[in-house]
């Protein structure tokens, strides 16, 4: 069964805290959901890096 699906809140907090430094284990124990959530997230939209995440965030 899947997951929920992230809020806009949730995006915007998993924004803010990989723009504060913290990779995605990091990010994900902070915002209760599973790393590669939080991955997959920051690779589909983060546009900071032209929707890749850097090698070695994940």
């Amino acid at each position: 069964m899947p997951g929920q699906r992230l809020s806009s809140a949730e995006r915007a907090q998993i924004e803010v805290l990989f723009g504060q430094g913290l990779n995605c284990p990091q990010i994900a124990q902070v915002i209760g959901r599973d790393r590669s959530t939080v991955w997959r997230e920051l690779s589909r939209n983060h546009c900071g890096t032209g929707g890749r995440v850097p090698s070695g965030q994940r």
